[in-house]
């Protein structure tokens, strides 16, 4: 059973995504997405794009990301990077940190849900630890990880990973289960809403 699985056999992704806004459910739509495949001692793979959401972006989004539309006016749609970006997650752990928000838009773009096991990193320090913030950026400082978040999607997910490889190493978990026990289970959205599941 994958949840008695030892956690130095498991393979992770950690998965960061750039969108036009926060809302997917008022049309907003994914602009980035970046994504690193890992394990406890080495990271194995990256996959990273541009995705063109065929709707300007905000202000507000550019000034954060540095993304343009000029960047993104020959970059591919959601629908053509998807198969490819199904296939680097595979079956592994997907990590992210806000996974809620994540997920809410992979969902509607991959048009079913996505059956990985989900960990946040977010959920866990606000559970296992006491950081007076719980930023991405105010955690890997914390942490003294040699990077930190540029709001760009691969370098987040880069992020996301070390942290999740420094939270493993503090808790000291012994198998799957013992991370998803820390978290409250796995994460899964259904008709747009998230719940805890085994």
């Amino acid at each position: 059973m994958i949840y008695k699985t030892p956690v130095g056999k498991l393979t992770f992704t950690g998965v960061d995504i750039k969108t036009t806004g926060a809302y997917p459910y008022l049309g907003d739509k994914i602009c980035e997405i970046g994504a690193v495949r890992f394990n406890l001692l080495s990271k194995h793979s990256e996959f990273s794009t541009l995705i063109n959401p065929d709707t300007p972006l905000p202000r507000s989004t550019s000034y954060k990301t540095g993304i343009t539309d000029e960047m993104l006016c020959d970059a591919p749609s959601f629908t053509e990077v998807k198969e490819e970006f199904l296939s680097f997650i595979g079956d592994t752990i997907l990590v992210f940190h806000n996974a809620p928000f994540c997920l809410s838009f992979l969902s509607g773009e991959v048009i079913k849900p996505v059956d990985n096991i989900v960990i946040d990193t977010l959920i866990i320090a606000r559970r296992k630890f006491i950081f007076k913030h719980n930023t991405l950026s105010y955690i890997a400082k914390q942490l003294k990880l040699n990077m930190l978040p540029i709001y760009r999607a691969l370098e987040d997910a880069r992020v996301i990973s070390e942290v999740m490889k420094a939270f493993v190493e503090t808790i000291r978990p012994s198998t799957l289960g013992d991370i998803l026990s820390v978290q409250g289970g796995s994460i899964k959205i259904v008709c747009n809403t998230v719940f805890m599941g085994e």
